[in-house]
């Protein structure tokens, strides 16, 4: 009896998911020769780092070697990539049915945890507000519908100290700092032309909307909050929060304003 064949009688589970587990972080023979092995490749180092253990047969046998120090950083590094990207970070074998789906779940988990633990802390500036979905309640009796192709934002609030609706937007970004991830960081935000999609035209899109829609958005977060928003309230402030800093503010220092009207930028 193998050692796969005894974790999966220990834990019930089947041999066929223990063996795609272990493959998750495995580096076989053919791995290291389908490419020749190059100083200072970008990919190849996280191709090494990210499967700890390394496959030989010996007897017939297939064994696996590993450092148990760099066996405990991969499985750190695995939470991160649930957080930040599960269908592009992890392993192709964990790309499939329902362990595909079970880091799906938990990263959508972290997300809204993200999310909470950010209006928690706008709390604590003496920021008021909420986590709308599709639908507010502006008062007993009616509700207001957020524009299907663009959704809500993350956070509707009012800020007392500015006299000013805010209107915050989460994302769980990668902390990078080589050339490609900071490109594709700029193309999440900014696209990459005229025609893709980007995080600063559907935030601008939301905005454009609360704008629109200011008075029912301000009786929505005196009826949540139980709060009474003054009439001359008519500014909106805006921003990003992300998980990591983000090399995108030295690059663009402000997001584009959706309206003609004035209105102030929280960096």
């Amino acid at each position: 009896e193998s050692h796969v064949e005894s974790i999966a009688k220990q834990l019930k589970i089947s041999k066929e998911k223990i063996d795609r587990l272990f493959g998750g972080i495995t580096l076989n023979k053919n791995q290291y020769q389908f490419k020749r092995r190059e100083v200072w490749n970008y990919v190849q180092q996280e191709r090494s780092r990210k499967r700890p253990l390394i496959q030989i047969n010996y007897n017939g046998n297939n064994w696996g070697l590993f450092s148990p120090k760099m066996l405990g950083r991969r499985i750190c590094d695995i939470g991160e990539d649930i957080i930040l990207s599960p269908q592009h970070r992890l392993p192709h074998e964990w790309n499939v049915g329902k362990i595909k789906h079970e880091f799906a779940k938990a990263n959508t988990k972290i997300g809204n945890w993200f999310e909470h633990k950010t209006i928690e802390l706008l709390k604590t500036v003496k920021i008021i507000g909420f986590k709308p979905g599709n639908k507010i309640r502006v008062n007993a009796s009616e509700t207001i519908s957020f524009d299907s192709k663009i959704g809500p934002p993350d956070f509707i609030g009012y800020s007392q100290s500015d006299n000013a609706i805010i209107i915050v937007e989460c994302k769980l970004l990668d902390c990078v700092f080589e050339s490609k991830g900071i490109q594709g960081e700029l193309s999440k935000f900014l696209g990459t032309n005229s025609s893709s999609e980007n995080y600063v035209e559907k935030f601008n899109k939301k905005i454009g909307w609360i704008y629109q829609n200011k008075q029912k958005i301000k009786q929505a977060i005196d009826y949540q909050c139980k709060s009474t928003i003054p009439q001359d309230c008519n500014t909106v402030n805006f921003c990003f929060v992300t998980y990591y800093p983000t090399i995108l503010r030295y690059f663009y220092k402000e997001i584009p304003s959706p309206t003609d009207r004035k209105s102030t930028r929280l960096n």
